[in-house]
């Protein structure tokens, strides 16, 4: 945008940003964005202009006593007992979109996990009853889809006129309208045990208030949820699968440890306790966001100058922490190749504490902003996998990640990395 960043890397500097009060959110002054933008009317008066997202949300709420209310109550969405109230959703959304994968010669998995963490947002986010109706179903996850691509274009961020009228601010207004039905709906009949139901029921009860989010409270950072909740997770799923399709004996050991677990528990059924048990799948997924992180958290602005690691930040200055370089120099992994998935994608490395990676290892963040839906991110990745070793024996990339290939093309505008051409894949199942 114009301005100079400061890019951090290293947990000592990173957390030294993120839990420092010397550092806030830095302001995004666009009209297109997060920030408050008005024009005058006729009459000279001004008038708010719609903005793609607020400032008000959780994710760019600057005020840090107003922030930690709403971490407080959005956070009730996502307590063990909320992820877990919302597995069953999660399993039936998976194997939905596995059993896409059996009945086709070829699938393309980056629209398989897109497809999957999409049912997620209208099943389990918003709680959404869209089962009978096919049309609408494509509606919300286009709608979602739009809006993201929007969230992350750099348009959002410009002042140009005609913005409302484009497709990411008329899929705004729609998610708006389903959220807005859906609070009407849980007003009236009481909680259902989603996401948005927590949220409209949540209270502030440490203060002694129970002082409850506001009407746009909710619907603001249910968008933001839809953001965070979607891209982010089907990205890093999209890459796990691509890095088990270049390493056969990897999935191999996750078919395996399913079969295992399978018969010590002498249930089929995903449970929490189930997952917990899944050590090697875990190692998967965290080796998986080692290598593709999040690009960076939100843009941080010095509020006074200030010496960070023998280096002067001046006053008002951007900081972006580099979670990727973070990860890339962690000292418990000292390899010139240790962020290339072609010969460093080893899951075994979380299983010795010799080699398992320490505090350089923040995917979610780190501090009072540290990623808010993590544990249903978490939730969403191991079940999926899990479902996928259970039902798919095994499968062979095609197009870039096929032997013939055997080269990575990564698409250049993604919040976290991901292969170019989607992830195709042939898959032999036996479910």
């Amino acid at each position: 945008m114009g301005k100079p960043v400061v890019s951090v890397s290293g947990s000592k500097n990173v957390n030294a940003v993120l839990q420092s009060k010397t550092f806030n959110i830095a302001a995004l002054d666009s009209g297109g964005g997060a920030s408050e933008s008005s024009s005058k009317n006729k009459k000279g008066k001004k008038k708010k202009r719609q903005s793609l997202f607020s400032a008000n949300s959780i994710m760019f709420e600057k005020d840090r006593k107003r922030h930690q209310f709403l971490r407080h109550l959005v956070g009730a969405a996502f307590t063990p007992h909320a992820v877990q109230d919302g597995m069953a959703k999660i399993v039936q959304a998976a194997n939905q979109q596995i059993s896409r994968i059996k009945n086709r010669e070829t699938a393309n998995m980056e629209d398989i996990c897109e497809s999957f963490t999409l049912d997620i947002a209208w099943r389990q986010i918003i709680g959404l009853n869209l089962q009978e109706d096919e049309e609408e179903i494509q509606r919300f996850q286009k709608a979602v889809e739009r809006y993201v691509s929007g969230v992350f274009s750099i348009s959002a961020y410009l002042n140009l006129p005609g913005m409302t009228l484009r497709a990411p601010y008329r899929a705004r207004k729609y998610l708006v309208s389903k959220i807005e039905e859906k609070i009407a709906y849980l007003e009236k009949n009481g909680p259902d045990g989603s996401t948005l139901s927590a949220m409209v029921f949540s209270s502030d009860e440490d203060s002694n208030s129970n002082k409850k989010l506001s009407h746009d409270d909710i619907i603001e950072n249910a968008l933001i949820l839809l953001v965070a909740g979607t891209e982010t997770t089907a990205s890093t799923l999209a890459s796990a699968v691509f890095f088990l399709g270049l390493h056969p004996h990897i999935f191999e050991k996750l078919v395996q440890e399913q079969r295992e677990l399978i018969f010590t528990h002498g249930s089929t059924k995903i449970t929490k306790k189930f997952l917990d048990d899944c050590t090697y799948l875990e190692a998967v997924i965290k080796e998986t966001m080692r290598i593709v992180p999040l690009s960076g958290v939100n843009l941080r602005s010095a509020e006074e100058a200030v010496i960070l690691d023998g280096k002067q930040i001046p006053k008002g200055a951007n900081v972006f922490c580099n979670i990727r370089l973070t990860h890339e120099l962690d000292p418990k992994i000292p390899s010139s190749t240790s962020m290339n998935p072609l010969v460093d994608f080893i899951p075994e490395r979380w299983l010795d504490a010799e080699t398992k990676p320490g505090e350089d290892f923040m995917p979610f963040g780190t501090g009072s902003r540290r990623c808010i839906g993590a544990s249903l991110a978490m939730a969403e990745m191991r079940v999926f996998l899990s479902i996928l070793a259970r039902r798919i024996d095994r499968f062979e990339l095609l197009g870039d990640g096929s032997a013939e290939h055997n080269t990575i093309r990564w698409k250049p505008a993604s919040i976290i990395p991901k292969p170019l051409d989607g992830v195709p894949i042939s898959a032999t199942s036996h479910i």
